[in-house]
Parts: structure tokens; C-alpha cells; sequence
């Protein structure tokens, strides 16, 4: 299991290929140089073992070791070989990507060469886009199907090669063959009859359910994804300022998502951390202070000079401005513990401004969630998880979910909808990871990045095949 991923992720399973390291904690990590040199150090330490155990998988099958002795052995073979073996390794997976681009390359170069030659035609254009697209898609699984088999070919061929050079004996156990017994017609056929009848029933007995409304069809209706502005225009602006939330209006942000927590006096203000050192120098908690103090602060220059005396707005001042801008809000509660009455004082003040239908309350406090629902069923409510396993739409107090979108799968979007719930997405920022949450279907895109966010939306939506269709249907 330790050298699938090494080997080829084609080997792996769909569930370990589905893997990867949070986005948000990748940017934490690029941003700092310890961390950036400690996960060299990690990956150095696994490129050596993978070289040490490179044949430990054929000790184990072909020679019945247990795996610890296969390791051992791996580790006596590969000895003063490690340099050449690492050099074929890597020369076969260039080999199979030179391979596979030349491939496409070709692909559409013949998928193109007609296009030029018929460009008078309106039809001839569509043509060589589809095929462009078969012959990728074509040409994707045969390398991937390819991929695999000939890595561990590779192997084989050095591991039997070694054994040459070592003089070392080739053994092969021989693996116990399964005794089959023939199963008689009447036998196959009762089976049959057995199994059609159970679906029969199954399927009677579902679409009973339909229509006596104890079950319901999931049916997809078209959604239409929005793009939240992460604390704002986060990427341009100082994080939960007014110039961050201006200039995510300006962007085109269908939401602008937000921090809020309570001072001193009881005041809600929008700041992401309970201490104030990072955003505004101040080394003082929130809960320490009244508005008064804290909307003194600067809270822009540690962003860019060009923001200097950016102040931390208070909640209803930032209301005020989405209700003029007709933007939505997703207001993140931030609950620190020493907060008297914090959820009721949030929901009070929505419902001040009538803003109940222009906003979402958050957070990644299940229990936060529960005080609000139980002061005011009616307020739209999202869990934000980092992570999300086993049936989470029997969570009550969320009305929608909030998923980091490394974790979110195909299987947990489709779930989430047949409870008739909606999944946003935190934080995708780059092409990639956006494009892979469009393909998923997500409802929400909380990102740091609303430009890109809309460009993916739009490409997505635009493709160059129905393009020249319409052109095509326009000109007959």
C-alpha cells in the first residue's frame, strides 16, 4: 500500500486517488518556509524507502516471503542499485508522458487539418471540436490503462534482472487453485428466477412508496451556482474590511462571506481572529475591548500602505451596505466562549434590518448552530466542516453545508441535494479546483479569487462546441 502511490495512482483505488492535502492548508504551508523545507525533508525520506522496498511486492507474491522478510530482501537487492533503479523509474514515466502528449498532439492535429480546409462551412466546424474531445478523452484511458502495467513491467524486469546479477535463485510459489464445481442449469435457473423475483417485489414495493409519498425521486432541476467573495475580495483587499466587501460588489460576488464576533460591550463587529495582532497590530482580544477602541484601529496597513486606516466594520454597518449593493451575506459566527447571548444578538440584529432573506448564518460550531435554530427556526443555517463523513444530512440545525473542497466528493453533492440541502465550497482559488467543483456541481463557491471563480463559471457554460453549433443553426 506504501508504494501504490509511488508507483502509479492508476493502481490505486477510486477512494485513496480522491485524496489530497486541504487547499487552504497547502497555502499555510507555501507561505512558510519551515514547514516547505520539512516536507522536502518527508519527501526525500519516502523516495528512499520506495527505493529500498522497490521489490518487496515481488518477494511477497512470487516468493511467498512474509512481509517484513520481503523487505529485508528488497532492501539487500536494491542496495548499490538505487541510483540506476531511480533512473529507470523516472525515465519510464517521461517516456509514457512524451508518449501521451505526442499523442494528443496528433490527435488534434487531425482533428484541426479539416476544419482549415472546410472553414467556409458552418458544420465542418463542429466536427473536429467533438472529435478533439473523444480523441483526448480516448487517448487519457489508454495511457492510464497502460500506465500501470508497464511501471510494474519495469520493475519486473530489474527485479529479475538483479536476481540474474546476484546470482540468486528465481522461485515462484505456486498459488492454491480453486476447486470449481460446475452448478447444474436447474440450479442457475432458480437462482435466476429467485433474483428476478426479489427485484420485482423491491421495485413494487419502492414505487408504492412514490405514490403514497412515503418516498420521493430524486429529480435534478437546474441550479444555478453562485460565487462568495471569501471575507471579502480577500486577494485585493485587506480580509472583512469595507474595501475588501466594495471591491467584491464590484467583481460581480453574489455573496461576501464574513467573520463576526462580539467585543467587550456587546457590540457584533466583523474581524476573523479574537486577538487583533495580526490585522491591526493591536495585541488585545476582542472580548477585551468595546467598539468604541476598536473601530479606532487600523486595520489596512498590513495589507498595502494604499489601505492604511481601513477600519473594522461593525455587522449592521456592513447589512446596511449589502442591502444597498443587493449582495447576500454569509455571516460566520466566531464564538470564543465568553460571549453573553452571542447567537440571539447576531439573529436580533438581522431581523432589525429584515435581512433574513438575504443571508445565511455559518459556522464550524454544530452547537453555535443549534442555539440559533432553537432561538429562531426560520434563520437559514450552514455547517462548515472541514471534513464530512457518514450521513450529515440528519444534521438538524444545518439547513446547508459548507465543505472544504478537497473533501467534497460527486456521491456527497448528490446526497446533499436529495435532502434537498445545498453545498458550498471553501476555498477553491485556483483554476483546477474551481473547474473540479463546477464538474461536481456544487451550489456555492466561497473563494478568495471571485474573477476566476466567474471566468470558470462561464467557460464552463460556453463551450466552444455549442458555440459553433448555434453559429451553425443561426447561419442555415
Amino acid at each position: 500500500m506504501f508504494l501504490i502511490p509511488f508507483l502509479n495512482i492508476g493502481a490505486a483505488s477510486c477512494y485513496v486517488g480522491s485524496i489530497s492535502v486541504p487547499e487552504f492548508i497547502l497555502d499555510y504551508m507555501k507561505n512558510s518556509a519551515p514547514l516547505m523545507i520539512l516536507s522536502a525533508v518527508v519527501l526525500v525520506i519516502l523516495g528512499r524507502l520506495l527505493l529500498r522496498w522497490l521489490y518487496a511486492f515481488h518477494y511477497f507474491t512470487l516468493e511467498g516471503c512474509d512481509y517484513a522478510q520481503a523487505r529485508k530482501k528488497s532492501a539487500q537487492m536494491s542496495r548499490g542499485n538505487r541510483r540506476k533503479d531511480l533512473i529507470v523509474l523516472l525515465g519510464t514515466q517521461l517516456l509514457l508522458s512524451v508518449l501521451f502528449i505526442c499523442a494528443v498532439l496528433a490527435g488534434i492535429f487531425v482533428a484541426v487539418l479539416p476544419g482549415r480546409i472546410f472553414s467556409g462551412t458552418g458544420l465542418i466546424s463542429i466536427i473536429p471540436a467533438s472529435v478533439v474531445w473523444v480523441f483526448l478523452a480516448v487517448a487519457f484511458h489508454i495511457m492510464w490503462a497502460f500506465a500501470t502495467p508497464v511501471s510494474y513491467a519495469c520493475i519486473s524486469l530489474m527485479y529479475y534482472g538483479h536476481k540474474k546479477e546476484r546470482q540468486e535463485e528465481i522461485v515462484h510459489v505456486k498459488a492454491p487453485c480453486p476447486v470449481r464445481r460446475k452448478m447444474s442449469r436447474n440450479v442457475i435457473r432458480i437462482a435466476a428466477g429467485v433474483f428476478l423475483t426479489v427485484s420485482v417485489a423491491c421495485c413494487s414495493y419502492y414505487l408504492y412508496g412514490v405514490c403514497h409519498h412515503k418516498f420521493s425521486i430524486q429529480i435534478e432541476y437546474v441550479r444555478t451556482m453562485e460565487v462568495t467573495a471569501h471575507r471579502g475580495a480577500s486577494a485585493r483587499c485587506p480580509e472583512n474590511t469595507m474595501a475588501a466587501f466594495k471591491e467584491a460588489a464590484r467583481l460581480g460576488a453574489d455573496w461576501i462571506e464574513l467573520d463576526v464576533r462580539q467585543c467587550g460591550d456587546g457590540q457584533i463587529v466583523v474581524v476573523h481572529d479574537a486577538n487583533l495582532k495580526r490585522v491591526a497590530g493591536v495585541d488585545k482580544n476582542i472580548r477585551e475591548m468595546d467598539y468604541g477602541e476598536i473601530s479606532r484601529l487600523d486595520a489596512g496597513s498590513y495589507f498595502a500602505p494604499e489601505f492604511a486606516g481601513e477600519r473594522i466594520p461593525s455587522l449592521s454597518g456592513v447589512i446596511d451596505f449589502a442591502k444597498k449593493k443587493g449582495i447576500q451575506l454569509n455571516i460566520e459566527l466566531k464564538p470564543s466562549g465568553h460571549e453573553q447571548n452571542f447567537e440571539q444578538c447576531v439573529v436580533d440584529l438581522i431581523r432589525a434590518e429584515n435581512f433574513e432573506e438575504n443571508c445565511v448564518v455559518t459556522s464550524i460550531s454544530y452547537e453555535t448552530l443549534e442555539r440559533v435554530k432553537a432561538y429562531d427556526q426560520d434563520i437559514q443555517t450552514v455547517y462548515v466542516m472541514s471534513l464530512a463523513y457518514g450521513d450529515i444530512t440528519k444534521l438538524a440545525a444545518a439547513d446547508h453545508f459548507s465543505i472544504e473542497a478537497s473533501s467534497i466528493s460527486r456521491e456527497m453533492v448528490a446526497d446533499i441535494h436529495y435532502a434537498g440541502k445545498r453545498v458550498y465550497a471553501w476555498t477553491p482559488n485556483t483554476q483546477e479546483s474551481i473547474s473540479r467543483m463546477i464538474e461536481l456541481g456544487v451550489d456555492n463557491i466561497v473563494t478568495d479569487d471571485v474573477t476566476l471563480a466567474k471566468e470558470c463559471i462561464y467557460i464552463s457554460r460556453t463551450s466552444d462546441v455549442v458555440t459553433e453549433y448555434v453559429k451553425w443553426l443561426q447561419s442555415i
